[in-house]
């Protein structure tokens, strides 16, 4: 696979915790589970390097998860009661227009 990255599943994380226990490299956990030497270098240094374990890489990826959605979230927030007030403004300045437009209307 070339051009795009593919996460590593936990099967295959759990896999190259085993074959590192067993004293494999890197090079041949890559050819073991058919993912690139790079990749397992990173999987590696994510999940703990010489203390590699499946479920601390898969801990560390979900706490990455949780911040990115709660970056997320607060955006949508910042910006999304941005665009509220936006709208709440243009509602009462269309409201005193329309009251106006009824006085003169009560005048005649």
């Amino acid at each position: 696979m070339t051009g795009y990255w593919v996460p590593f599943t936990f099967e295959e994380k759990q896999k190259i915790e085993i074959l590192l226990k067993l004293g494999k490299n890197a090079s041949q956990i890559s050819k073991e589970i058919s993912r690139s030497i790079s990749g397992i270098y990173k999987e590696i240094k994510k999940g703990g390097g010489k203390n590699y374990t499946a479920e601390e890489s898969e801990r560390i990826k979900n706490e990455n998860i949780q911040k990115v959605k709660k970056g997320i979230n607060e955006h949508n927030k910042k910006h999304g009661n941005f665009k509220i007030k936006k709208r709440i403004e243009n509602l009462e300045m269309q409201v005193e227009i329309l009251h106006e437009a009824l006085k003169e209307l009560m005048k005649k």
